[in-house]
């Protein structure tokens, strides 16, 4: 657009240049007239004057010669003085179409340039999400793998023999020496332990019940490190059905699990249901 326009102002002036020119067409040879001497001039004069006598004598129907173009009072023709004002209105027109050519260019640059902002910031912004998102992907991994690790570890770790075989002694029932020790895991909805077993599993015993008739017996939780860890990480399910104590639903930040008085279930139908429930309090 901008060429074109260019060479809109180079015509325009290149056509005022030919109108200037074409209006004084006899400046040129003004200077050779000029410098004549009066003598040639009345030789050529007496001349003319003879020849035009001779041409009216031999031709006297010749057609009377048209009339000069009227010129304006300042001498110039009308046609070049519009000519003139065209040529002028076509710069005029020319030099405004440039303008505004080079307005809309900047223009567009500066929306360009902004643009390229825009995008720039907003994949920044994007960039960033991502990097806080791998972080925390990270994270979790990390997380995840030491629980995975510390359950593997916990599957062959035989549990200890002090805290297996025997509840705390602030918390241990009175027993017989025929009594019987069964491993519970933890109850259902109904009040009913869901599984027992007389010897101890990793990763599904948590209560361990006495008996010295099979039928009834006294129960507390097993106080074994890898139990409270497992028993404490879903509350709800693990104690609060089987266990009374302080708000025992909360368990965030403890480690252990104290039985404070022993609860008591029976036989029922093959399975050990809960009569009254232990009391318990979580350590740190």
């Amino acid at each position: 657009m901008t060429k074109r326009l260019a060479t809109i102002i180079a015509v325009g002036l290149l056509a005022a240049a030919a109108a200037v020119a074409q209006q004084h067409p006899a400046e040129a040879s003004a200077p050779h007239e000029a410098s004549a001497s009066p003598a040639e001039a009345s030789v050529v004069d007496i001349n003319s004057a003879e020849n035009r006598t001779i041409n009216a004598m031999q031709e006297p129907q010749q057609a009377t010669p048209a009339p000069r173009q009227q010129q304006q009072p300042g001498g110039e023709p009308a046609d070049g003085r519009v000519q003139l004002i065209i040529n002028v209105l076509l710069l005029v027109v020319g030099a405004t179409g440039l303008i505004v050519a080079c307005v809309a260019k900047k223009d567009a640059a500066n929306a360009r340039s902004m643009a390229r902002d825009e995008l720039k910031a907003l994949s920044t912004a994007l960039q960033q999400h991502t990097e806080a998102l791998e972080s925390a992907l990270r994270v979790m991994d990390q997380r995840l793998s030491q629980v995975e690790q510390g359950n593997a570890a916990s599957l062959h770790r035989p549990p200890a023999a002090s805290r297996a075989a025997a509840p705390h002694a602030a918390s241990r029932p009175p027993r017989s020496a025929v009594a019987k020790v069964v491993y519970l895991t933890r109850p259902d909805e109904s009040g009913r332990f869901m599984g027992a077993s007389s010897r101890f599993e990793r990763g599904n015993s948590i209560f361990q019940l006495s008996t010295t008739d099979g039928t009834t017996g006294s129960f507390i939780v097993i106080d074994d490190d890898e139990v409270n860890r497992l028993a404490l990480m879903m509350p709800t399910e693990n104690l609060t059905r089987a266990c009374t104590g302080n708000n025992i639903q909360v368990s965030g930040g403890m480690r252990r699990i104290v039985t404070d008085a022993a609860g008591r279930a029976v036989l029922d139908n093959g399975r050990w249901r809960i009569v009254t429930p232990a009391k318990i309090h979580y350590e740190a």
